[in-house]
C-alpha cells in the first residue's frame, strides 16, 4: 500500500464518522429539561399566577356585600316629667337587619336592606307595648363628577388585565429566551464533540504517520531526522486532543447547568454526548418582511404595548381625580309598626283608649311594604378641595409615566426591527461562510493527497506533508463551526422574529411534541 492510498483510507473513516452515539442527548431533550427546570422561567410563571390574583382583586371591588346586625338595647333612667309613671323609665329593645351593599361599575354605591325589632317598655302611657317596628330601605348615591363612570371606575380591572398580559408575555419571553440559550449551547456542545472527533482522528493519523517514518528511516528510505519531526506533529496533536477534551468538558458543563436536572439525574454522573453533526446545515429561510413580523410576535413588544395601555387607564383615572366631588343622594325608607295595643287613660277626659296599631311583627312587615308610611330625601352633595394639590400632582406623574411607556414602546419598536434585520442577514453570512469553508475543505483535503503522491516521488518533504494534513484538521473545524454557525444563527433569528417556541414544536406548557 503506498502512502496516497493509505491516507485516502483514513480521510475516508474521518469523514464518513458522524453516527449518533448510544444514549447521545437530543436538542429536544435538552430544551425539555431547560424549559421544565429553568428558574427564571418558574420565577415567571408565579409572576402569572400573581398578576391573575392581583386581578380578582381589582374585579372584587365590585363583588355585593351581605350585611347583618343584632343589637339588644337596655335602659334605666329617672322620669323627667312629673306625669311619668312610674317614675324609673325601664326600656328593652332588641333590633336586628339584614342588607346588601356594594359598589356599580358606573360608581354608584348601594345600600338595600331590612330592619325590625321589638321595644318594651314600663310606661303606663306606651299605647302599645312591646311594639314591632319594621323598616325596607333603599340607599343610593350617584357620583355625577369624580368617580363617574365605567372607565373610570374600572381602571383597576384595565390594567389588571394589561399587567396579566404584560406577565404572560414575559413569561414567553423567558421560555423563548432560555430555548435560544440551549439551543446555541447544543450546537457549542456538538461541535466540541465534533471537534475532538477530528483532533483524536489526527492524532491518531500522526501516529500512524510516525510508525510509517520509522519504519522507512529503517529500511533506510529517509534520514533519521525525520523521525524527530513525525515525534513533534505526534506531541502537537495530543496537546490538541486534550483542548478539544477540555473545551468539550466546559460546554457539557454549560449546557449542564442550563438545563438543571434533578440532582438523581444520571445527566451528572455520565459523560454528555450530544448527536451528530449533520452534513449539511439547516435551509436558507425564505425570503419575508422579517421586520414586520418581529411586531407581531415578539412578545416584549406585545409587553410595551400592554404597558401603555395600562398607563392609559391609570391616567384617565388621576385625570377624573382633579374634578370637584357631586355626588346625586337619594334615600327611601318603607316603615311598619305594630305592637300589644294597651289600654291607656286620656289624662284630660278620663277616657280610656286603645290604638289602632294593634298587630304582631308580620303585621309591621305588612305595613312597610305597603308603603303607606314612608320617608325619604333627595339632594346633591358637592365637596370642592381647595388647591388640589394631591390630585394635580398624580395626575402629572401618571401623564410623565405614560410618555415613557410610549417611548419606550417606540424604541423597542426600533431595535427589535434592526435586531430582526441583522439576524436574518447573519443567517445569509453563515450560510455562505459554510459554502466557502466546505470548498477550502475539498481543496485542503486534494492538496493534502497532491502533497502526499510528491512526497513519494521524494519532491517533497515531511514537514510540508504534516502541514498540509494539519491545514486539512484547520479547515475541517472551519466547516464544522461554519455549520455549527448556520444552526445558531437560525436559533437567534427565529428569536429575533418570535418564533422560537413554535420553530421547535414547543408550546406555552412547556411540553415539546414528540
Amino acid at each position: 500500500m503506498t502512502l496516497s492510498s493509505w491516507f485516502g483510507g483514513c480521510l475516508t473513516l474521518m469523514l464518513a464518522a458522524g453516527g449518533a452515539p448510544e444514549g447521545a442527548i437530543t436538542l429536544q431533550q435538552a430544551l425539555r429539561h431547560t424549559l421544565e427546570n429553568n428558574f427564571d422561567v418558574a420565577l415567571e410563571r408565579l409572576n402569572v399566577e400573581s398578576a391573575q390574583a392581583d386581578l380578582e382583586v381589582a374585579a372584587s371591588e365590585f363583588d355585593p356585600s351581605l350585611e347583618a346586625s343584632l343589637f339588644t338595647r337596655a335602659n334605666r333612667s329617672p322620669a323627667a316629667s312629673v306625669f311619668s309613671n312610674p317614675e324609673i323609665n325601664e326600656s328593652d329593645s332588641i333590633t336586628g337587619g339584614v342588607g346588601v351593599l356594594g359598589k356599580t361599575s358606573f360608581g354608584a354605591s348601594y345600600n338595600l336592606g331590612v330592619e325590625t325589632g321589638q321595644s318594651a317598655t314600663n310606661s303606663t302611657f306606651q299605647s302599645i307595648d312591646p311594639a314591632y317596628e319594621s323598616t325596607l330601605k333603599l340607599e343610593f348615591t350617584q357620583p355625577i363628577l369624580k368617580d363617574a363612570g365605567w372607565r373610570v371606575n374600572r381602571w383597576r380591572i384595565t390594567a389588571g388585565v394589561a399587567n396579566k398580559a404584560i406577565a404572560e408575555n414575559r413569561l414567553q419571553a423567558s421560555l423563548i429566551q432560555a430555548a435560544e440559550t440551549a439551543i446555541e449551547f447544543y450546537w457549542e456542545l456538538v461541535f466540541a464533540a465534533e471537534n475532538l472527533k477530528t483532533q483524536r482522528e489526527l492524532l491518531e493519523w500522526s501516529r500512524q504517520f510516525e510508525g510509517m517514518i520509522r519504519a522507512k528511516v529503517a529500511a533506510g528510505a529517509l534520514p533519521p531526522i525525520d523521525i524527530i519531526q513525525a515525534q513533534a506533529s505526534t506531541a502537537a496533536a495530543e496537546e490538541q486532543v486534550v483542548v478539544a477534551e477540555s473545551q468539550m468538558d466546559r460546554r457539557a458543563d454549560m449546557l449542564l447547568k442550563l438545563m438543571n436536572p434533578g440532582i438523581e439525574s444520571k445527566l451528572w454522573t455520565e459523560p454528555m454526548t450530544p448527536g451528530p453533526m449533520p452534513s449539511a446545515p439547516p435551509p436558507t429561510p425564505k425570503k419575508r418582511d422579517y421586520t414586520a413580523a418581529a411586531r407581531q410576535k415578539r412578545p416584549e413588544l406585545a409587553m410595551a404595548l400592554k404597558e401603555v395601555e395600562s398607563r392609559k387607564a391609570e391616567l384617565l383615572y388621576h385625570d377624573n381625580q382633579r374634578l370637584p366631588s357631586l355626588d346625586a343622594v337619594a334615600t327611601m325608607r318603607l316603615n311598619g309598626l305594630r305592637g300589644d295595643a294597651q289600654p291607656v287613660v286620656d289624662v284630660t277626659t278620663g277616657e280610656t283608649k286603645i290604638s289602632q296599631l294593634d298587630g304582631s311583627a308580620p303585621d309591621s312587615f305588612s305595613d312597610a311594604a305597603s308603603g303607606k308610611y314612608y320617608n325619604y330625601s333627595l339632594g346633591l352633595r358637592l365637596t370642592w378641595p381647595l388647591g388640589g394639590r394631591g390630585a394635580q400632582g398624580r395626575h402629572a406623574k401618571s401623564l410623565r409615566q405614560m410618555e415613557s411607556a410610549v417611548i419606550r414602546l417606540r424604541e423597542l419598536e426600533k431595535s427589535v426591527a434592526m435586531e430582526a434585520r441583522n439576524a436574518r442577514r447573519e443567517v445569509v453570512n453563515a450560510a455562505k461562510r459554510f459554502q466557502a469553508s466546505s470548498v477550502t475543505r475539498v481543496l485542503a483535503e486534494k492538496k493534502l493527497d497532491a502533497e502526499m503522491k510528491k512526497f513519494e516521488a521524494g519532491a517533497s518533504t515531511l514537514f510540508q506533508v504534516v502541514e498540509y494534513r494539519k491545514d486539512l484538521a484547520t479547515q475541517r473545524g472551519r466547516e464544522l463551526r461554519a455549520v455549527a454557525e448556520c444552526f445558531i444563527t437560525q436559533a437567534r433569528l427565529d428569536k429575533a422574529v418570535g418564533e422560537t417556541l413554535e420553530a421547535n414544536s414547543l408550546t406555552l406548557d412547556v411540553v415539546p411534541e414528540r
